[in-house]
């Protein structure tokens, strides 16, 4: 008896320690208001009016896409070029809900 409810504390401790670990190893957004994670990255190859392509595949927009930068939130489509590193965030369905400027060329 005395066995099995050390081994569970063990167990136990073992858990709370991965857990906390993994935790801990979270990297913080790359900006300040900056989402966690991204739909997909990777290099700009083009900008529209309708969509964006970033590494050969092409990424619609919604009316209601934003476009933000470190130092803009909500800016113009026209500030991101090609060659520019960008994350983005899909809807369920596959359309852009907003770009973020990772990194300038």
């Amino acid at each position: 008896m005395k066995k099995r409810l050390c081994l569970s504390l063990v167990l136990a401790l073992i858990m709370a320690f991965y857990i906390s670990a993994a935790v801990a190893d979270e990297e913080p957004p790359i900006f300040p208001g900056y989402p966690m994670n991204f739909s997909e990255t990777g290099y700009v190859d083009q900008v529209s009016n309708r969509s964006i392509v970033i590494e050969d595949r092409n990424y619609i927009y919604k009316n209601s896409t934003t476009f933000n930068t470190p130092m803009a939130k909500f800016t113009s489509k026209a500030v991101f070029k090609s060659g520019y590193k960008v994350g983005i965030l899909l809807d369920e369905s596959g359309l852009v809900d907003s770009v973020w400027l990772l990194k300038k060329k």
